[in-house]
């Protein structure tokens, strides 16, 4: 059973604002803040999205590991797209680097697979039953992937930004460090979007063992737009993201010149990319 909670910021600036620009207000976005609580587990912090016209469906943003959804990369993202006739909609997993009550140690792939299963469930209470599409970052294009082709929930596009795509696709130095520091040590850490580490006990190694984005690709019928960083040096070289692209029936790729991990200062190329190609579809 979901208990919800809801804020809607809307400062007194901006309903004078409105008061007196009618016209300019309707293409203001307006953010909505939620919070979903069920039983036997931790509180899910969700942003919505909406500007006056929602026509073209619902978009939903996985942020990756160590990421949140207001990392200015997803805001960036969020506030754009919706200006474009769409509605969307961001969370932070509970155990995420931006819960308030989580457990960053304690995360998994599996758990933040549930979250986005919940946040559906939710959108669902909310009346959102127009077309669907995921966009996913890093870890969060793995699991938009993997919710994709388990099909709980119609899904009409993808869009993976620098997507993890499972532990074995990284290479095979990878791999073996990462088993080693994982088994020997029983923690490794990873880099969230604002340089910070974050400790990672080795269940969620092994838990992420179980996922890898080339084995979800065939089941994808839906367009798909990867985007790619040129200097990306956590999930490989855009080639690597190139040949990944063109095992989907109808992928494209793209590649942001310059651009690291987390495309800072490039956040602005990367949602121009995304929206032309969204009103392609």
């Amino acid at each position: 059973m979901l208990i919800l909670a809801r804020v809607k910021y809307t400062p007194l600036v901006s309903l004078a604002h409105s008061f007196l620009n009618p016209a300019r207000d309707s293409m203001r976005c307006v953010e909505s803040h939620f919070s979903i609580s069920q039983k036997e587990k931790k509180e899910l912090s969700i942003s919505l999205y909406e500007h006056h016209d929602t026509s073209l469906g619902t978009v939903f943003l996985v942020h990756g590991l160590g990421g949140w959804k207001d990392q200015h990369l997803l805001k960036t993202v969020a506030q754009r797209v919706s200006s474009c006739g769409f509605r969307v909609v961001s969370f932070d997993a509970r155990d995420g680097a931006g819960a308030r009550q989580g457990n960053f140690f304690k995360s998994s792939t599996s758990a933040h697979i549930e979250d986005l299963n919940d946040v559906f469930s939710w959108a669902r209470t909310q009346g959102f039953n127009e077309r669907n599409i995921l966009i996913g970052h890093s870890l969060g294009g793995l699991i938009a992937l993997h919710h994709a082709v388990k099909k709980e929930h119609s899904i009409s596009a993808l869009v993976l930004l620098a997507p993890a795509r499972g532990l074995f696709a990284q290479g095979l130095l990878t791999v073996l460090f990462a088993f080693w520091r994982a088994i020997t040590v029983g923690i490794f850490y990873t880099t969230g979007p604002l340089k910070k580490k974050f400790p990672l006990h080795r269940s969620w190694f092994t838990d992420f063992l179980s996922y890898d984005a080339r084995a979800y690709v065939k089941n994808v019928s839906v367009p798909v737009l990867v985007i790619g960083a040129e200097k990306d040096r956590l999930i490989g070289k855009p080639k690597l993201l190139r040949a990944f692209s063109k095992k989907f029936a109808h992928g494209k790729f793209v590649e942001i010149k310059n651009a690291n991990h987390a495309f800072e200062g490039k956040e602005n190329e990367v949602t121009d990319r995304i929206t032309a190609w969204l009103t392609t579809l």
